[in-house]
């Protein structure tokens, strides 16, 4: 292989960003919210109720951050003459400039580049996030593309923090309403839901997007999920019949 003309790390700045500090207290509110909801609020049953919940989430979290940290520094992309390429570590995936039939770039409120997201002729899609310098990577590839390539930007409304927080606290109104349903719409919920996450991690992989080598992680969780999702199906209709 050539040597890269140009050579792009993940930036120290964006790996920071990654913790995601705003979740985890909107999380402790809204698993608490609902505890309190279906004890009858009952404040100590409510404790006793979400306390494991949170345990493990805390658990999951000093885990997850280190390890991420980790697989996020060896994230690189490297400009070629005949081609851009994305590594994570020893895996790689790339697509040449002829091949490169559209590019959507997603900007924040303040008009900084968040990723890009390069799709090929083939199909093939390469995601480009985090990393140093994104304005001149971005220049860079529009300098190598054909005339005939779309570029899309899109600039984003809200901040990740709140589309976070409004997600956690919309999701938490929804499981309070069906709660209120009976036992059995909330089985029904916690069986769609487990069949649509693992739908999502299967048709979207917004892991292996970011790291290849969190591929079969993604697929091994979509799998859990969905043997979850027929196991409280079975459990469901046996309880009908």
């Amino acid at each position: 292989m050539s040597e890269p003309l140009y050579q792009f790390n993940f930036s120290e700045g964006n790996i920071k960003k990654k913790n995601h500090d705003v979740f985890l207290p909107v999380l402790i509110v809204c698993v608490f919210a609902f505890a309190l909801f279906i004890t009858g609020f009952k404040i100590k049953e409510a404790l006793l109720c979400s306390c494991p919940v949170l345990l493990i989430t805390l658990v999951i979290r000093f885990i997850e951050v280190p390890l991420i940290r980790r697989s996020l520094r060896k994230i690189k992309a490297f400009i070629h003459n005949d081609k851009i390429v994305k590594q994570c570590g020893k895996h790689e995936n790339s697509i040449p400039w002829d091949n490169i039939a559209r590019i959507k770039i997603r900007e924040n409120r303040k008009g900084e580049i968040v990723n890009i997201q390069i799709r090929g002729k083939d199909k093939s899609i390469l995601w480009l996030g985090g990393l140093n310098e994104m304005g001149k990577l971005v220049g860079l590839i529009r300098d190598r593309i054909p005339n005939n390539v779309l570029v899309n930007t899109k600039r984003s409304r809200f901040e990740p923090g709140i589309i976070v927080t409004i997600t956690v606290i919309c999701v938490t109104i929804i499981m309070i309403i069906i709660a209120s349903l009976g036992a059995k719409a909330m089985d029904i919920f916690s069986i769609l839901f487990a069949f649509g996450l693992s739908l999502l991690l299967l048709l979207f992989r917004p892991l292996s997007k970011s790291d290849t080598r969190l591929k079969w992680i993604e697929i091994v969780c979509s799998l859990l999920l969905m043997l979850l999702g027929i196991h409280g199906l079975i459990n469901f209709f046996v309880g009908i019949f």
